[in-house]
């Protein structure tokens, strides 16, 4: 049996997630040395369904550094756990992640994995009415083509 956390669990969540998107807004300084904290930051917020929005956030808004410090493999991991336990989570929520994990799949060698997340980002995003979400989707599916 579990129990739900405390308030103050949730606020400390939030606090560090709210911290940590302002460290990945500035130039990335120190962050090299911080990145895993800025992993378990991530990992906490995706746990809670009140932070996990913005842990996604987070996560996205931090891609650009992750992979210019190479370290999009130790992610991977967190994404794809996500994408098996959050099945019932907004497709808007599932499709980001979908790119993301497709990308990093893609930058890690594993073509047809990727390929594999793409598709089903660009599937699923049809249902949605972003057209940034959608045109990012899609175009990972045919610059497979294009390799």
């Amino acid at each position: 049996m579990s129990t739900a956390p405390s308030a103050h669990f949730v606020r400390g969540i939030t606090a560090n997630l709210l911290y940590w998107s302002a460290q990945v807004a500035e130039p990335p300084g120190n962050l090299a040395q911080e990145h895993a904290n800025l992993l378990l930051a991530v990992q906490f917020g995706m746990r809670l369904p009140r932070t996990e929005r913005q842990a996604l956030l987070l996560m996205q808004q931090s891609s650009i550094l992750i992979e210019d410090l190479g370290i999009w493999q130790e992610w991977i991991p967190l994404l794809e756990q996500w994408l098996e336990r959050r099945q019932d989570r907004p497709p808007a929520q599932r499709v980001l992640v979908q790119i993301l994990l497709g990308r990093w799949l893609r930058m890690s060698q594993q073509l047809e994995p990727a390929l594999a997340y793409h598709q089903r980002a660009a599937t699923a995003v049809q249902q949605l009415d972003d057209a940034l979400l959608h045109a990012e989707a899609v175009s990972y599916t045919h610059l497979r083509a294009h390799e």
